[in-house]
C-alpha cells in the first residue's frame, strides 16, 4: 500500500476515471451469483472503499457507511468480482455483474468491463446509479438485507474517514511478541474508539467499532503468555471503561471500572503472572490505581497521590514483578513511585523539574533498566535511567525543538531503546541506543506529522512499528527490522 492517503489516492483516481462511467440509474439484476473463480485478485480493505464511495461524492454519514455494507454483500470488496446471472426482463441471454458494486452489464451497458474493474470508475457508476448515494434499492443486497451484516464494519471506516484524523484525540499500539499480533487503537474527534489488527507484516484488517463518546488516549496492553488483548478509555463524561478479547476473538464487551476520571489512563499487564493494572488521573487531579488477577475481578481504587497534569506512563517488569508508575505534576516537576507485585508503594521521589506534558517509560526484563523521557518547558527531551530499584543516573538531553508526548520501547532481547518523537517542525524523529550505551543521533522517519505518535517493538524478530497522524490528516503506519531502514508509510 503506498504512502498516501486513502481519501486523496480515491479522490486522485475518482477524477481520472469517472469520465468513462456515464449511466443512468436502473435496477440491478437480483438473485446473481458470484463466481469465485473472476474474483482472483486481493480484495481491498473497507477503509478504501468507503474512500472511493466518498471520492465519487457519496456524502459523510450513513449512507457512505452502507456504500461500503453493500459493496462488501456484493463482490467481498473484489475490484475484479463477476457475478452471473440467467435471463431477466430486458436481459434475456442473461448478463453479469461486475465489479465492487456489481454494475450489470446489460442494465448499464454504458460502463465498460475496464470501467467497472477499477475501483474509482465502479464507485462513479454506483453514485449515478444510486442518486447521488440516496436510493440504494437498486442492489438486490439492499434489498434483501444482506449489507446489513457489514454495516458496522463499513459504519466504522466511514467514521474514521470523514471524522477528520488530523484532530485523532489518541491512539495506543501493542504487539505480542509470541504470534506477532499487531493492534492499533485510536479515539478521533468524533470521540469514537476505533480498532485494527494485522499479524507481523501482513495487511491490516480494516476498522472495527468499539465504542463511541470517547476522550484522550486509549490504553492498551496484550499478554503473550494467554493472548489476552485489554484497552481502557475514558468517556467524556469521566468514567473509565474497560474491554478484552483473547487473541483475534470477540470483544467481551465494556465494564465500567470508575468515575470523575480525566484525561488518559495508563496500562500495564504482567504475562508471568497475569496481574493487570490501570493508572488514570481524576478530575480533582489525584492518581488512582486499581489492579486484577488475570481475567478476575479489580481490587478496587486506591490514591497513590495528588496534583497531577497530563497523564501517567507506566511499566511492569514480568521478571521481578516490580510496577513502576511516573507522572508530572502542575508544577512541572517529575515523580516516580514503584510497588513489588501487589506489595505496597515505596512513596514517591522526585526525579526532575522543568518538565510538561505527559512522559514515557520503559522497563528491560531482562536487565532490569528502566527508562523515562519528559519534555521540558523549554521544548528539549530529556532522558533518565536506573538498574532495577538503583539510584537515577541523571538527566541527558536527546534533542530539542520537540512537541507532544514521546513513543519510547524497548526490546529485552538485545537492549535497544527506541525513542519517537515530533519535532515543532513536524518532522516524525527517531533515535536509538544499545542498552545503556549512546544515543545514535536523530534520523527523520517522515514528515510532516502532528500530535503524538504511538510505537512498538517486537522482542521476537526484532521488528519496530511506529503510527503517527500527518498534518495532512492520514494515519500512517510504518516499520523497521532491527536496526534495518524504515519500509515506508501505508495507511492502517
Amino acid at each position: 500500500m503506498k504512502p498516501i492517503s486513502i481519501s486523496l489516492r480515491a479522490a486522485l483516481a475518482a477524477s481520472l476515471a469517472l469520465g468513462a462511467c456515464a449511466t443512468t440509474p436502473a435496477e440491478l439484476a437480483s438473485g446473481d451469483e458470484l463466481d469465485p473463480a473472476a474474483a482472483s485478485g486481493a480484495p481491498l480493505s473497507m477503509l478504501e472503499v468507503v474512500g472511493y464511495a466518498r471520492a465519487a461524492g457519496v456524502p459523510c454519514g450513513n449512507n457512505l457507511a452502507i456504500a461500503g455494507a453493500i459493496a462488501r454483500a456484493e463482490s467481498g470488496l473484489h475490484p475484479d468480482a463477476v457475478g452471473v446471472n440467467g435471463p431477466t426482463d430486458g436481459c434475456s441471454r442473461g448478463s453479469r455483474d461486475l465489479g465492487l458494486w456489481q454494475i450489470n452489464s446489460c442494465y448499464h451497458p454504458d460502463v465498460s468491463q475496464a470501467c467497472a474493474f477499477d475501483p474509482a470508475c465502479n464507485a462513479g457508476a454506483m453514485f449515478r446509479i444510486s442518486g447521488g448515494g440516496r436510493n440504494w434499492q437498486p442492489w438486490a443486497t439492499y434489498n434483501n438485507g444482506a449489507y446489513a451484516s457489514f454495516l458496522a464494519e463499513a459504519r466504522a471506516s466511514a467514521d474514521h474517514l470523514c471524522s477528520g484524523a488530523s484532530t485523532i484525540r489518541g491512539l495506543a499500539a501493542t504487539t505480542n511478541p509470541t504470534n506477532g499480533l499487531r493492534d492499533v487503537y485510536i479515539i478521533n474527534a468524533r470521540g469514537t474508539l476505533l480498532h485494527t489488527w494485522a499479524e507481523n507484516t501482513g495487511a491490516w484488517s480494516g476498522w472495527d467499532l468499539m465504542g463511541e463518546g470517547f476522550e484522550g488516549s486509549p490504553a492498551a496492553t496484550t499478554n503473550p503468555t494467554n493472548g489476552i488483548r485489554d484497552v481502557y478509555a475514558i468517556q467524556s463524561g469521566g468514567t473509565l471503561l474497560h474491554n478484552w478479547a483473547e487473541r483475534v476473538g470477540a470483544w467481551a464487551g465494556w465494564d465500567t471500572m470508575g468515575t470523575g476520571l480525566s484525561g488518559s489512563p495508563a496500562a500495564t499487564t504482567n504475562p508471568t503472572n497475569g496481574i493487570r493494572d490501570v493508572y488514570a488521573v481524576g478530575k480533582n487531579g489525584a492518581l488512582y490505581h486499581n489492579w486484577a488477577w488475570n481475567t478476575g475481578p479489580w481490587e478496587g481504587w486506591n490514591t497513590i497521590g495528588g496534583g497531577v497534569a497530563g497523564s501517567p506512563a507506566a511499566t511492569t517488569n514480568p521478571t521481578n514483578g516490580i510496577r513502576d508508575v511516573y507522572v508530572i505534576t502542575t508544577n512541572h516537576v517529575l515523580y516516580h513511585n514503584w510497588a513489588w507485585n501487589t506489595g505496597p508503594w515505596e512513596g514517591w521521589n522526585v526525579l526532575g523539574s522543568g518538565l510538561t506534558g505527559s512522559p514515557a517509560a520503559t522497563t528491560n526484563p531482562t536487565n532490569g533498566i528502566r527508562d523515562v523521557y519528559a519534555l521540558g518547558v523549554d521544548g528539549a527531551l530529556y532522558h533518565n535511567w536506573a538498574w532495577n530499584t538503583g539510584p537515577w543516573e541523571g538527566w541527558n538531553v536527546l534533542g530539542s525543538g520537540l512537541t507532544g508526548r514521546p513513543a519510547a520501547t524497548t526490546n529485552p532481547t538485545n537492549g535497544i531503546r527506541d525513542v519517537y518523537a515530533i519535532g515543532q517542525n513536524g518532522a516524525l524523529y527517531h533515535t536509538w541506543a544499545e542498552k545503556a550505551g549512546p544515543w545514535s543521533g536523530w534520523d527523520v522517519v517522515g514528515e510532516p506529522f502532528s500530535g503524538s505518535p504511538a510505537a512498538t517493538t517486537n522482542p521476537t524478530n526484532g521488528i519496530r512499528d511506529v503510527f503517527a497522524v500527518s498534518r495532512a490528516g492520514t494515519f500512517l503506519h510504518t516499520w523497521a527490522e532491527s536496526t534495518g531502514a524504515w519500509a515506508g508509510f501505508d495507511v492502517p
